[in-house]
């Protein structure tokens, strides 16, 4: 009878390493797409509102810190509304990275397969609701999905 190997839990820093690999991976495919996604004349009318704002601030200091905060929110809450589908497509990527192709892979993302370690489950086998529930926590997928909505619904302060 053949002696079963033990294998060894991969240390901090290699799945560090793992991490990291797999972030450059997934932020070149998100740069990609994000670059294939136009964006709106009032997303460019935004960032120089959002530029002379802080110019306003730093420069002459002809703006109260209150307003500023005021104002730079309501900003920031417009571009983020300009910006949902980039961020959308952020999020249904990582999910798809982290969970669907790594439970195709047998529990390996590109990272993981660079640092020749893979996902387990306690018993061995990796189901797929193990695999799609990972990135939903690990990776905030399900926050930032949460953010998403609560973004589309809820209105500014304004």
């Amino acid at each position: 009878m053949e002696e079963m190997k033990k294998e060894e839990r991969a240390s901090f820093f290699t799945r560090g390493c793992a991490y990291c690999v797999d972030f450059l991976v997934i932020y070149f495919f998100i740069s990609l797409i994000s670059l294939m996604i136009p964006t709106s004349q009032r997303y460019d009318e935004l960032i120089n509102e959002r530029d002379e704002l802080i110019a306003s601030l730093e420069v002459n200091g002809s703006i109260s810190v209150d307003n500023y905060v005021k104002e730079m929110s309501e900003i920031n809450y417009d571009i983020s509304k300009e910006l949902i589908a980039i961020n959308a497509v952020n999020v249904a990527l990582t999910f798809v990275y982290y969970g669907v192709c790594a439970y195709l892979t047998g529990g390996r993302t590109v990272g993981k397969y660079v640092m020749h370690i893979r996902v387990k489950s306690q018993n061995g086998e990796l189901t797929w609701k193990q695999m799609l529930l990972r990135p939903l926590l690990i990776n905030s997928v399900l926050a930032n999905f949460i953010v998403l909505i609560l973004l589309f619904l809820m209105k500014s302060n304004k």
